[in-house]
């Protein structure tokens, strides 16, 4: 693996990041605009749906208070689908 392949990686792993953060979503759209430049579809989405799993679990973890906190929530999240 090149050089240029750890800097297009690091480039997409920084604006997905970045949308995700700023947004709430946009992770593929982004990152996979400079993942597939470099690497196969199937493995770049792999990458893609792990590294957005991580993320909604970190973010599950930070507001894990807030959902124990008040036991109705599970109810009203499981109902909004």
């Amino acid at each position: 693996m090149s050089l240029y392949f750890f800097v297009i990686l690091t480039l997409g792993a920084a604006a997905g990041g970045f949308m995700n953060g700023l947004a709430g979503f946009g992770t593929a759209l982004f990152a996979l605009g400079f993942w597939l430049q470099i690497m196969p579809p199937a493995q770049a989405v792999a990458i893609v749906v792990v590294m957005s799993v991580v993320a909604g679990l970190q973010g599950v973890w930070l507001v894990r208070r807030s959902i124990t906190d008040h036991p109705r929530g599970w109810r009203v999240s499981c109902c909004l689908r």
